[in-house]
């Protein structure tokens, strides 16, 4: 994103170095959530709509627990006049969105296969940068390290003899995700969580769409936990696809369909796990303020700001820092721009990263069901009623297919629609605007934020 972003302020000189050996060579990855902003970075970059052309809508989410009891609901399917669900924020693979941007990219040379080694700064206030493969480059203006968050860059500009010195904070929390050729009804253009106060299973649509009849329709789910052994998640992230799924469906055994199904049906290559790891972005700076570094060294998206996935903002935030680079070069000497950026950029990720932290200790603790009942369509002094008349009928996500309109019957028959209060013009207003905002966080995943 920053070479584009560079190029298309006119930037000359623009080289890119990647660690992979090519275009092709890299993991799946995961399934982005990214904000539509006609004014954000996609937009400055030329690649929002062309992303919007990808999109894999997903309108709405229920929440279950592991018995297949509902918890909640996000979506438009229960309110009066409003069909089925209205789109969200966009999703699109990972890889998508990293082929669009090599392919808007037009005079920048990438070069593949290069692992950095080490950088100096010379006398003449340039860098010079070293390879793992002899490589040498001299006489650059700026180095610009987007190398994640284990990154090279960041680590030989704080001096750090490990990761650990670069600020990276487990999280105590293991993540294992799979992406699947599989089909259900909770799972066309929509998805659901499960959580157990331990657990939490969320999964969303992938690749495709209702009107991408030629487009693969894919989905993606992850199962993220309690793992407070740093040691044991090194070894299961690293154990292998098979483990992996053992260890998902040892812990979903007896969960409600279609998580068995779901699992089993998903390709062992696209099956992986990690711990969570996180960077607070000020701590980092204050850090690079106490050394002598050289001046003209930035580094960008999960190299200084990684976060957890529980707020859907690390692709948003990674993806503003290019543009906001550029902003600072424009308008200042490479020298103070490069200050004025980590400045800034710190500031806002900061915030980030410290309320996707406390979302991943409240989703995988039981205080995250204490607050769940929310249901879109109905008013709220009637939900946990519903609720409870929904289990006792056995209403739930084993009705598959069946579950809208069994619920809305329910509904019905309660009159605890919100068509059945009396609202005002202006709390209307207020009632729209704060179920797009529903909306869009149960795309992203947030579900503290809801």
């Amino acid at each position: 994103g920053a070479a584009l972003s560079l190029e298309q302020a006119g930037f000359t000189n623009v080289e890119i170095y990647e660690r992979d050996a090519s275009a092709c060579c890299r993991r799946e990855g995961y399934g982005l959530t990214l904000t539509y902003n006609p004014k954000g970075p996609l937009a400055k970059m030329g690649l929002l709509e062309q992303v919007a052309q990808c999109d894999c809508p997903s309108r709405s989410h229920y929440m279950f627990s592991p018995d297949g009891s509902i918890l909640g609901y996000y979506g438009n399917a229960f309110l009066p006049n409003r069909g089925k669900g209205q789109r969200g924020n966009l999703r699109v693979p990972r890889q998508v969105l990293r082929q669009m941007m090599l392919h808007r990219v037009q005079s920048a040379a990438v070069h593949w296969g290069k692992r950095l080694s080490t950088f100096s700064e010379s006398s003449n206030d340039k860098i010079q940068v070293e390879f793992d493969d002899g490589t040498i480059v001299e006489n650059v203006d700026l180095l610009i390290g987007a190398d994640g968050i284990r990154s090279q860059v960041l680590q030989s500009l704080v001096g750090a003899d490990d990761k650990n010195d670069t600020g990276l904070q487990h999280l105590n929390i293991m993540i294992i995700l799979g992406i699947a050729d599989f089909c259900h009804a909770h799972l066309d253009e929509r998805g659901f969580y499960t959580l157990d106060g331990m657990h939490r299973l969320f999964t969303m649509p992938y690749e495709g769409s209702q009107i991408q009849s030629t487009t693969k329709r894919r989905i993606m789910w992850q199962l993220s936990f309690r793992f407070e052994n740093e040691e044991e998640a090194k070894r299961l992230s690293t154990a292998g696809p098979n483990i992996l799924r053992e260890e998902v469906l040892k812990r979903c055994s007896g969960w409600h369909q279609p998580v068995t199904d779901m699992v089993m049906a998903t390709p062992l290559q696209t099956i992986w796990g990690t711990g969570l790891m996180d960077r607070d972005p000020n701590k980092l700076l204050q850090q690079l303020n106490l050394r002598s570094s050289p001046p003209r060294v930035v580094v960008l998206g999960d190299a200084v700001h990684a976060m957890s996935p529980f707020k859907g903002q690390g692709a948003n935030q990674a993806l503003m820092d290019g543009p906001l680079l550029v902003s600072w070069l424009q308008n200042a000497s490479i020298d103070s721009a490069v200050k004025s950026f980590w400045r800034e950029m710190c500031q806002r990720t900061t915030t980030k990263v410290l309320a996707s932290r406390k979302a991943a200790e409240i989703l995988h603790s039981p205080a995250c069901l204490e607050s769940l009942q929310d249901f879109a369509g109905v008013r709220p002094a009637c939900i946990e009623h519903l609720l409870a008349v929904l289990k006792d009928r056995g209403i739930g996500a084993e009705s598959g297919g069946d579950l809208d309109n069994l619920v809305q019957e329910t509904i019905d028959e309660l009159g605890c629609g919100n068509e059945c209060s009396e609202n005002t013009a202006e709390s209307a207003r207020e009632f729209e605007q704060q179920y797009k905002e529903a909306l869009n966080l149960a795309a992203e995943g947030d579900s503290i934020g809801l």
